[in-house]
């Protein structure tokens, strides 16, 4: 009520499942009782995939005379209609998607808004994207941002979400980066954090310090006391004979040429991504790099050559072979307290190899799949249809298409064959199915090759997660335990001899 009446704006980054939506709705409620002057009428912003959602909350629990909900989807034509119906009743919210925003961006900015409330708001979290730019033009009186993880990279994202709620408030994007963003990010060296821990910490105390008034934060344990419990476990496997040599042959060969031409042309630096997502899909299986519009060499080639029908084998991945084993062990062909699967990947490639594998080894077992390629409406069905038949065992996502709007809570275990550089991308897809409604304990799988990129990039992840709580949670006393290297060469290095590491 105070952000309320003196106008100021915040963030709602309550944990996944606990009700940010119906908060929401209230909130807005009340500024219309609160408010004597004119009515002008709400805006949520949100993926594609939960516009609905929004609309079956505001239909379940409010009236038409406390709020009055326009959906603003469908054809170009039927949203030139639509239009024209924004801001004629009081008490009104209209709901859209970030996409139909950005490119109608010159009609929405000519009218007035009570709230404009970003849902998933770290999507604005790269301040130089048209999309951003645009929310951050509209005239509202009220702002409101809704995210469990609003900080997902780095902290500049929490920057570009306060720039949107009081733009000046942290200053100007150069100011925070001077500020903050080195002080904090130079601490990723272990040896230059504990020379200067004095100058580190202050920068991200502060920080905590200025953004603490203007965020809400509840996690599950405070508040679903009777929620089951989430247990997370590593599953390191080692890397195939094949996979090792392809690994060292490129290591030796491309990557060296890669890290030349990068040092003396930055531009080039398009050529090192394209070998991390090569390794990574290398990580997985080698059959996803046969097709792969990589510049091989003679031997790299011969190589695959020589070993095409042996790829074709799970064996020739272990994580293939671990998947299997989890599954046996899950008793997934039996009816009885069998485990219901979500299984995530990055790649639509790997989606379609763990298809393939569960025809081949797991025939009798019904599955489900969910891409960024499907319609909203197939993604819908998709979901739909697991969580009602219970003789689906199995939905494989990819973890971007997965990971917002979906409650899957028929499922009660998650497996990563794959893991994206961004850490919330993994809470948020866990969080599909550990959420209010969930009666059995949650177990989650993470399929990691040990001393590969891979690794590295789950030791990355944990960084971040580091950062992240410390600026948003409530405390702010921890210890860094444990540091990522940040040298390029480092994450594309094959380590033999794995030490084990202390995780956050």
């Amino acid at each position: 009520m105070i952000s309320l009446m003196y106008h100021f704006h915040g963030v709602l980054c309550d944990d996944m499942g606990l009700g940010k939506t119906l908060q929401t709705l209230i909130i807005i409620l009340s500024s219309h009782h609160l408010d004597n002057e004119e009515n002008f009428p709400s805006l949520v912003v949100c993926p594609s995939t939960i516009v609905r959602q929004w609309e079956y909350e505001i239909n379940k629990f409010f009236r038409t005379t406390d709020l009055n909900c326009l959906l603003y989807m469908g054809s170009i034509t039927k949203r030139k209609i639509l239009h024209k119906e924004i801001g004629k009743v009081n008490k009104q919210i209209v709901l859209s998607t970030y996409n139909i925003i950005t490119r109608e961006s010159s009609l929405f900015k000519k009218q007035r808004w009570n709230y404009c409330v970003l849902d998933e708001g770290h999507l604005i979290k790269n301040s130089n994207s048209i999309k951003a730019k645009v929310l951050k033009s509209l005239f509202s009186k009220h702002r409101l941002i809704l995210s469990g993880t609003p900080i997902q990279n780095n902290t500049l994202d929490i920057w570009s979400s306060f720039d949107f709620l009081m733009p000046g408030y942290l200053g100007s994007r150069k100011e925070f980066q001077k500020i903050y963003c080195k002080s904090i990010h130079v601490s990723k060296s272990r040896k230059l954090f504990w020379r200067r821990k004095k100058e580190n910490l202050p920068a991200l105390d502060l920080l905590h310090k200025k953004i603490l008034p203007f965020i809400m934060r509840r996690n599950k344990e405070e508040v679903l006391k009777d929620l089951p419990s989430k247990v997370i476990q590593d599953f390191y496997v080692d890397l195939s004979s094949i996979q090792k040599k392809i690994y060292e042959m490129f290591m030796t060969i491309e990557l060296k040429k890669i890290i030349i031409g990068y040092n003396k042309n930055r531009n080039m630096r398009g050529n090192l991504f394209k070998a991390l997502h090569f390794m990574r899909k290398l990580c997985t299986h080698p059959v996803l790099i046969i097709n792969d519009k990589y510049p091989f060499n003679k031997s790299l080639a011969s190589l695959l050559k020589k070993n095409k029908k042996k790829l074709e084998d799970s064996f020739v991945s272990l994580k293939f072979e671990a998947l299997k084993q989890i599954l046996f062990d899950s008793r997934i062909n039996k009816r009885a307290n069998h485990q219901r699967f979500l299984i995530f990947c990055q790649f639509k490639s790997t989606l379609d190899l763990i298809s393939s594998f569960l025809i081949k080894f797991f025939p009798l077992t019904e599955f489900r799949i969910i891409h960024g390629g499907m319609s909203e409406r197939s993604k819908f069905i998709s979901s739909l249809e697991f969580n009602k038949d219970k003789k689906i065992d199995i939905l494989i996502l990819t973890s971007k298409a997965g990971s917002l709007g979906l409650n899957l809570i028929s499922a009660n275990t998650v497996v990563f064959m794959e893991h994206d550089w961004n850490p919330f991308f993994d809470i948020q897809a866990m969080d599909r199915c550990h959420r209010i409604g969930q009666k059995k304990k949650v177990h989650v799988y993470r399929i990691i090759t040990k001393g590969t990129i891979e690794d590295k990039i789950v030791g990355l992840k944990s960084w971040k997660q580091y950062i992240s709580k410390q600026i948003i949670s409530k405390e702010n006393n921890e210890e860094i335990s444990y540091v990522v290297k940040t040298n390029i060469v480092d994450l594309f290095k094959l380590e033999t001899q794995i030490k084990v590491k202390n995780r956050f």
